[in-house]
This record gives C-alpha cells, sequence and structure tokens, in this order.
C-alpha cells in the first residue's frame, strides 16, 4: 500500500512538473533570464512596484494572482503599461486569456528613440507578428505574419514569442500555432516592454523573458514547418 501511495505521489509531481515546465523554443535557445513576473497581488501594479511596470493608460487589476487590464473611454488611448528591458534579441513567454477583450498584444519599442519596433498580436479570430514604426499619431504597424484561428475567450493558453536579428516566431502551443516572419526592422535595439490590449478584460499572467541564443538548426526547423500564410499588408 505504502509502494501505491508513493508512486501516486510521483505520478502527481512529474505531472505538475509536465504543466509548468517551458515549452520547447524552435528559432532559439533560452539564455538568461531578463524579467520574470507573476502578479502576486495589486502591489504587483501600483506606484513603486518592484517590477518597475509604469502604468501609461487602461485600468490594471490584479484578480486572484492574474493581470486583467480594461480600457477607459476618458483616457483616450489603449491600455499600455511598461517596463524598461533594454534587449535585441530575446524570448517573451506568458499566459493569456481573450475574456472579453478586442485585442491584446505584447510590444517593443525603442523609447529613446520615440520608435515602435514590434508586437505580437492577439484577438479571438487570430494572431499577428508586426514590424511597427513612429509613435503616438506617427504610429504604424506592417504584418510579418498572421494566422486566423478562433480561440476561447476563456481559456487561458501559453503565448511564446521569439525574436534574433531580423526574423520572429510565435507559438501558441495549446492552440497549435506557429507563425513567423522577417523585418529588416525588428533587429534594432529595444529598451521597453509593454502589455497592451483593446476593449474590456484581457487578461495575462506569469511572464518571463529571456535573452535568445541562436538555434544552430533553425534553418532545417524552420524548412519543417507549414509556410506561412502571405500577410497582408
Amino acid at each position: 500500500m505504502r509502494a501505491l501511495v508513493l508512486l501516486a505521489s510521483l505520478v502527481s509531481v512529474v505531472a505538475s512538473a509536465a504543466e509548468t515546465a517551458d515549452p520547447p523554443t524552435l528559432m532559439t535557445t533560452r539564455g538568461k533570464l531578463l524579467k520574470e513576473e507573476s502578479f502576486k497581488d495589486q502591489a504587483s501594479v501600483t506606484k513603486g512596484n518592484p517590477g518597475g511596470w509604469y502604468i501609461y493608460k487602461g485600468k490594471f487589476e490584479v484578480v486572484d494572482g492574474e493581470l486583467k487590464i480594461s480600457e477607459q473611454k476618458e483616457d483616450g488611448h489603449h491600455p499600455a503599461m511598461s517596463s524598461k528591458l533594454p534587449s535585441k534579441n530575446l524570448i517573451m513567454q506568458c499566459r493569456f486569456k481573450v475574456g472579453n477583450s478586442k485585442w491584446q498584444g505584447l510590444s517593443l519599442d525603442n523609447g529613446k528613440a520615440k520608435e515602435h519596433i514590434f508586437r505580437a498580436m492577439i484577438n479571438t479570430n487570430g494572431v499577428s507578428l508586426k514590424r511597427m514604426s513612429g509613435m503616438g499619431p506617427t504610429t504604424k504597424g506592417q504584418n510579418m505574419a498572421e494566422q486566423k484561428i478562433k480561440l476561447d475567450s476563456s481559456k487561458w493558453y501559453t503565448l511564446l514569442v521569439e525574436i534574433f536579428d531580423k526574423e520572429a516566431v510565435l507559438q501558441i502551443p495549446e492552440a497549435k500555432v506557429i507563425i513567423f516572419g522577417e523585418n529588416e526592422g525588428v533587429a534594432q535595439d529595444k529598451d521597453r516592454f509593454e502589455f497592451i490590449s483593446g476593449g474590456e478584460n484581457a487578461w495575462f499572467d506569469d511572464l518571463k523573458v529571456w535573452e535568445a541564443e541562436a538555434n544552430p538548426k533553425w534553418a532545417q526547423v524552420k524548412a519543417s514547418l507549414p509556410p506561412p500564410a502571405p500577410a497582408k499588408k
């Protein structure tokens, strides 16, 4: 009986570890951990928070250890919460839930140059990778890759985004989504990370960002993947 109990406990531990394991990357490998945030409570996003988060616009609440973001009409701008993150090649990973949002995403900027650089975007009907430029009234976006897919608005998914030089890869393992694209503008330095969204109740949690190191077998891996659908300009 004791052996059965120990076996059951071991199976439970292994299953739990599998659930929390980081999903495998494709284009790069994980290097130094640059940032980690689990949003334990409201203090995680209030002024003076240890993560260095700055709320530009929107309502950011921590509900049961998860980040809930809502748009406020009086702001005249979509919700955005940023943190300094000097980087060039990196891997971004988090959990997300679409909720009642119109869209949500992860954004990388060059604040010193006042330039948006890159966005990984999600809505209930699909995902996309975008090369961004400008800032404020000059903001423009160009699709690098996209895929139409119906996401369950009540389900939590994992978002994994890799950037190395001019290329980017996005995965949502639970939905079997893999898209990739390239744009020379993505290769420049970044210094700021942002959570962004539109509409009501976009959800994020368990953010991790690593330095990205090149996967020497990326060309082989890339050749084995289905070619991405042509991105709309």
